[in-house]
């Protein structure tokens, strides 16, 4: 027998049936990131059917689930993706949104070249572009103090991560 949870503050953003199905989605992508699968344009996916998102949550009618995925793109918690060769094959992908939950509350990240930023909006601060986004990592110089700043983002996110949920 399965078991459905959800996270209070996402169902009250979105509500309850987005929120189990939420909860479903960020599941898999954190399997796939540990199994490192799925990883396209930078992001870590999870696919699956309307159909078979029907017979997870068969309380759910398929109106129902869709409409919750709708909310969740909506909301900016999850991205749809197609990434089939097949052009008749139309399995939706979905990977988490420019939103991190530390301690139960949703808040936006601070991204660095988001490829997912509205068009004419950059999110990339101090007038970088999205154009390095595909480079190999260079480890900065450290004596330049923006490199210093630029080392206390991932760390201050890292502290913020619930300690159960760190692995490795």
């Amino acid at each position: 027998m399965s078991r459905h949870s959800f996270d209070p503050d996402i169902a009250a953003l979105v509500g309850l049936n987005a929120a189990v199905i939420f909860q479903n989605i960020a599941f898999w992508i954190e399997k796939n990131q540990a199994n490192r699968r799925n990883l396209r344009d930078g992001r870590y996916w999870t696919y699956n059917s309307i159909s078979a998102f029907a017979e997870l949550f068969p309380y759910l009618t398929e109106k129902q689930i869709r409409t919750a995925l709708d909310k969740l793109i909506k909301s900016e918690l999850i991205l749809k993706g197609n990434f089939s060769d097949d052009r008749y094959d139309r399995t939706c992908w979905y990977a988490l949104g420019g939103c991190i939950c530390p301690n139960g509350q949703i808040e936006r990240t601070k991204r660095e070249n988001d490829t997912f930023a509205p068009e004419g909006k950059p999110s990339a601060p101090e007038g970088k572009s999205y154009k390095n986004r595909y480079k190999p990592y260079q480890k900065p110089n450290p004596s330049h103090a923006k490199a210093a700043v630029e080392d206390e983002v991932p760390e201050k996110i890292f502290y913020a991560y619930p300690k159960d949920r760190i692995r490795g």
